[in-house]
């Protein structure tokens, strides 16, 4: 325990801490590119120019469109793909500089393929990578163009470039400028299979370093870089603004010191000269496709590419299969770095050759030393095998990137073997050394993830090897191997050399896919579990899945393959019944159970519910997205019912008195606190409401309502006038008073003044005699007209009171 913790502050003392810079994402001012900058900066070289010197005396232009090195003109429109579009570019010219196509015709590679296999990788050939993502974050996180909208940066896709997922012919992956017909999946053969050309360097340049990035493009033929483009115009042939916020991705591809500042508009740059800039607006924008665009503008991300044939070397071992601009520094002195290897191609008598080594120098002026050790004794120390090379290969970078690095000799690998290539780097005037390395990193636009295991990669403190796992991240070191090819009849013995068929697609069912491997040697099939065996990986949910055949027998070695599993369609699955829902003047969002063979879906997760015409009463519908594991569309309907009048309340009807007319009262009619409208919601018919005695009002149900109810009230005789009151005779008061049509007779209420009580006669007839009064005393009288139904009377209002004194 005290050993390991003396090791571990070593380290601390030896090491600085690993460099994560933040990415930021900017969108371009043409809305159409979306290059993302990030918070890292290249050392400036103090040897300037050694690895592109090719004259003493720069020419004052160069123009790579002149000696046949530039491909047409392309449109990335109505995508923000720049990124790709540019890196694209320079690996066509590298390609046609480098004498691998015979001409700029010939020459077509697809961005679409970069881009999506970019946000879409799956494991290397070799199964090293597993898990390794770069996963698109923010707005166009789990949408299906996001891989062509969510943009990227140069020094990203240098380090995917790395890796040898591409380029592809245009024509196995063609753009689409179309937002509504874009490819939403990709073979998964296009991935590293089908590759016409492979990255062999990518030097970072400083941005500053003008005459560095003329000596490239013409070393190169071009370079990668971004700009601020704010503020530009699709004609603009001349360009400047002076701001750094880089926001768009070019490819530079010459330049010219005789470019006169004052061509550059209203705001001019400080000097003359411009570089000649391939642009990815299509050829009708700026000059033919092209701009000049002014020394003084700051530049970011400036990348030169150095591509190879696809077959120079037949595999390529690495285990950083994330992207990202993290790096590793000395305090002080050199660093030793080392990744551990097991060779998993070739066969014993035909076994994989070491052929070259590659490695990302994370700072300039670095000197760097490389030895490989084979057969292994101990796989967690990288020097405890045998040194291959007599002498370790050595040489010099001035600029920071990412480098392949040529061994003067085969090294033998036995298959099953483990090997390790161990770098040394240092810078020549800084007394440290630097080594880019890949770490799981949250970013705004972008999250890396690595998947480090034990016994991968190294870094060695003078001392003794730490484990990079320890620290999460690993080395990007890299090894080149080269297959031997003396005899094509018995290679075809080796699993790596056999003819593995494409693999179907599979659809996505919430179960492990396991599609079938077709194998064959020449035209004989080849049997699983005789010949060799399979391992499915990351099969289940929908995207890219793979499959690792282990020749077993007379077979040897590992071959992966991938393959698709689509998204479910939507259409195909089984719908729960959504009910008859009751109208209720809301709009109506029944819950739909979706189920797949069995298994009840997650809304939210695996599709989303949009309602339309979801409120009035009638057909409704409600449409079912997928989303994740499921696609398409599904309409379903379901029924809203008009709701009964007799649910409603209604008010305003109540009795009315006589008036020789019919009688049609207004009524409210409410569904809780809403009050309806008349002839919209609802109509009313009345009886024959002319005479005393009982009416009718009928409410009938229009619209969103249905049914009738009808409600009644009663007209009452009219109020009656006392015509006649008169004592004449002891204790006797007579009354005479106004017929009233329709009457079934009259009530008479009488009291002593002063009393609070009133007595009641009644009489059919218009007079009446009250007797038994009070005599000398005052009495107080007054009459009301009813009308009787049934048993139950209904009462006119009273007459006004009169007061009259008894004998």
């Amino acid at each position: 325990m005290k050993k390991l913790f003396v090791f571990l502050m070593s380290l601390c003392l030896f090491f600085s801490q690993l460099t994560l810079p933040e990415a930021k994402e900017k969108s371009s001012g043409e809305g159409e590119s979306h290059y993302h900058t990030v918070d890292y900066e290249v050392s400036e070289s103090k040897t300037k120019n050694v690895r592109f010197r090719s004259r003493n005396v720069l020419p004052k232009s160069y123009d790579a469109r002149t000696e046949n090195y530039i491909t047409s003109v392309k449109n990335q429109s109505p995508f923000g793909g720049c990124w790709a579009f540019s890196a694209i570019s320079a690996a066509e010219t590298s390609a046609l500089k480098n004498g691998l196509a015979a001409d700029k015709s010939e020459i077509d590679l697809s961005e679409l393929q970069l881009a999506y296999f970019f946000y879409h990788r799956v494991n290397d050939p070799l199964g090293n990578t597993e898990g390794d993502q770069n996963i698109i974050v923010g707005k166009n996180a789990g949408q299906p163009d996001g891989y062509l909208q969510n943009g990227g940066n140069n020094w990203y896709t240098a380090m995917s470039l790395s890796q040898w997922p591409g380029p592809v012919d245009e024509s196995k992956a063609p753009y689409v400028n179309d937002k509504n017909n874009y490819p939403k999946f990709l073979d998964a053969d296009l991935n590293y299979l089908n590759t016409e050309y492979a990255m062999k360097d990518a030097v970072f340049l400083p941005a500053q370093d003008t005459e560095g990035m003329k000596q490239a493009i013409i070393t190169n033929g071009s370079v990668s870089a971004s700009y601020a483009s704010e503020g530009m115009g699709a004609l603009d042939k001349y360009f400047y603004s002076g701001s750094d916020k880089a926001d768009h991705a070019v490819t530079i591809v010459g330049y010219d010191d005789s470019i006169s500042r004052e061509l550059f508009g209203d705001q001019k740059p400080q000097k003359d000269g411009a570089w000649i800039v391939k642009n990815s607006w299509s050829s009708r924008a700026g000059d033919g496709g092209y701009f000049y665009l002014s020394y003084d503008q700051p530049l970011n991300s400036v990348v030169a590419y150095n591509y190879m044939a696809a077959d120079q070397y037949d595999n390529n071992y690495f285990y950083d299969g994330s992207v990202g601009m993290q790096r590793l520094k000395t305090r002080g002195g050199s660093l030793t770095a080392a990744n551990v290897f097991q060779a998993k191609s070739g066969s014993g008598k035909y076994p994989e050759f070491l052929e070259a080594v590659s490695v990302g120098i994370a700072g300039a002026d670095t000197n760097y030393s490389v030895q490989v050790y084979t057969d292994l004794k101990d796989v967690s120390d990288p020097y405890s095998g045998t040194k291959a090379l007599a002498q370790p290969v050595t040489g010099f970078e001035p600029y920071e990137g990412i480098y392949t690095i040529e061994l003067p000799d085969k090294i033998k690998l036995s298959q099953g073997s483990h090997f390790s290539v161990v770098i040394t780097l240092k810078n020549k005037s800084e007394n440290s050394g630097s080594i880019f390395v890949a770490k799981s990193e949250a970013g705004s636009w972008i999250s890396a993830e690595e998947k480090t295991a034990p016994q991968q990669s190294f870094l060695f403190d003078g001392s003794g090897w730490y484990d990079t796992h320890a620290s999460e991240f690993c080395n990007r070191i890299k090894a080149f191997t080269e297959l031997n090819h003396e005899s094509l009849k018995e290679q075809a013995r080796r699993i790596t050399a056999v003819q593995i068929e494409k693999i179907s697609s599979a659809i996505y069912n919430g179960k492990k896919q396991t599609p079938a491997v077709i194998v064959k040697d020449d035209t004989a099939a080849l049997k699983e579990g005789t010949d060799y065996t399979l391992t499915y990986s990351n099969n289940i949910n929908a995207g890219q899945a793979s499959v690792t055949i282990k020749g077993i027998g007379n077979y040897t070695g590992t071959a992966a393959r991938n393959f698709t599993i689509v998204p479910a369609d939507i259409n195909k699955l089984n719908y729960g019944s959504t009910g008859t829902k009751i109208y209720n003047g809301k709009p109506q969002y029944p819950d739909m159970r979706v189920t797949n063979a069995g298994i009840v879906l997650k809304k939210g997760t695996d599709y989303t519910l949009s309602y339309n015409n979801n409120t009035n009463a009638g057909t409704a519908a409600v449409t079912v997205t997928g989303k994740g594991n499921y696609t398409g569309r599904a309409v379903k309907h379901f029924i809203i019912s008009r709701r009964g009048v007799n649910t409603l309340s209604t008010g305003g009807i109540s009795n009315r008195t006589y008036t020789g007319r019919i009688i049609k009262p207004s009524v409210t009619v409410k569904y809780g606190s809403k009050t309806l409208r008349q002839n919209t919601d609802y109509t009313l018919s009345y009886g024959k409401n002319k005479n005393t005695g009982k009416a009718t009002v009928k409410v009938t149900g229009k619209g969103n309502y249905t049914g009738t109810v009808t409600k009644s009230f009663y007209i009452v005789p009219k109020k009656t006038k006392i015509t006649y009151a008169r004592s004449k005779k002891s204790k006797k008061l007579t009354l005479k008073y106004k017929k009233m049509t329709g009457a079934s007779g009259y009530q008479i209420a009488y009291r002593k003044k002063g009393t609070k009580s009133y007595k009641y006669k009644r009489t059919s007839k218009r007079s009446y005699t009250l007797s038994k009064l009070s005599g000398k005393k005052s009495y107080q009288v007054k009459v009301r007209a009813y009308k009787t139904v049934g048993k139950t009377k209904y009462y006119g209002s009273y007459s006004p009171q009169k007061t009259v004194r008894i004998r």
